[in-house]
């Protein structure tokens, strides 16, 4: 609550109180006098209207302060007369916020919002209802609790996660990384993203891709969704070659016969497809549960491919169109 007391012992006047329109305020006279005083608003510190006056003391009275612009006004005491004595004078608001020097407190003190020349400071909770976007770098301390309807924007990089892996040979691979706190989501989007197979004859064959570069710290993968829509193959790869394709922690090294290692498909878990004139589709959501310890060594994310030894005949290639999601937790870095 904002108070000016000024006490007249001649004309003069006292020193003025911002009131918001439509807002109410209260004032008091009080002392031994003989004179009058007069209070008086301005909405430009130029022209001063009168709306109230008298010669007596006044208990506490409420006004409401109005304005022709629907602006705030400034409300001050005028002593026009002194004849003799002290006239002792009280301002104060009645509003449920004071805005003072860059800052929104309650009527009782507690700072409720501060502006300073990086943005605006919540020292308490902030409750955003309604639809709303947030743009540009976001940091939240302590928990943030987000409810429908509020976007943060995708980035492609993000310092903490990491960032996307070397472009393949040929076609794209795109990234988005959302996060909030320490919780993310990857969307991955392949188009004719091509993977190179290695035949191993008998034992089958194999392909790595390095879908993204992890930073280093330990990462919790909750779960992933693989949707794959078409397929692309170039010689050795055979139009109905049998094979299985999954996101693990590790590359895949070496054929297996259209199978995957544990960690080869441990964030999504293998699909099985077979290609049918040159392409295959395939769907898998996964639970993937796995904790890694990034902290020494950064353990990426792979798409892997392992195709069957009877349906691959030598080296070649194989393009992915679809996408990929997932989800995990950050758990720091040592």
């Amino acid at each position: 609550m904002a108070t000016v007391a000024t006490n007249f012992t001649a004309v003069g006047n006292s020193a003025q109180i911002l009131v918001r329109n439509g807002e109410e305020f209260n004032y008091t006279i009080t002392g031994t006098f003989a004179g009058t005083w007069v209070i008086e608003k301005t909405e430009n510190q130029q022209t001063w209207i009168e709306i109230d006056t008298g010669t007596a003391t006044q208990t506490i009275t409420t006004l409401t302060a109005t304005t022709s612009s629907a602006k705030a006004v400034f409300v001050r005491f005028r002593i026009s007369i002194f004849t003799s004595g002290t006239f002792e004078t009280t301002f104060s608001d009645v509003t449920t916020e004071v805005i003072e020097a860059n800052t929104i407190k309650s009527k009782t003190g507690v700072e409720l919002l501060r502006f300073t020349e990086l943005g605006a400071i919540f020292p308490g909770t902030m409750e955003v209802q309604g639809t709303s976007t947030l743009t540009g770098a976001q940091t939240f301390t302590g928990l943030a609790t987000y409810a429908a309807g509020i976007t943060l924007t995708p980035a492609t990089t993000d310092a903490l996660i990491g960032t996307v892996g070397a472009a393949p040979v040929s076609g794209t691979n795109a990234v988005t990384i959302e996060r909030s706190g320490n919780f993310f989501k990857l969307n991955f989007t392949l188009t004719a993203c091509q993977i190179p197979v290695t035949d191993a004859g008998g034992s089958g064959s194999h392909g790595p891709y390095k879908l993204f570069d992890v930073a280093e710290g330990g990462v919790m993968y909750l779960g992933c969704r693989q949707d794959y829509t078409a397929f692309a193959q170039v010689s050795g790869v055979e139009d109905d070659t049998v094979f299985e394709l999954g996101v693990g922690t590790t590359i895949i090294a070496s054929a297996a016969d259209g199978s995957l290692g544990a960690t080869e498909d441990d964030i999504g878990g293998d699909i099985n497809m077979t290609l049918s004139s040159g392409t295959a589709v395939g769907t898998a959501h996964t639970a993937s549960n796995t904790i890694v310890d990034g902290t020494g060594t950064a353990a990426d994310i792979n798409l892997n491919f392992s195709g069957t030894a009877a349906t691959v005949d030598s080296n070649g290639t194989i393009d992915v169109t679809g996408t990929i999601c997932i989800v995990g937790v950050l758990l720091g870095d040592d």
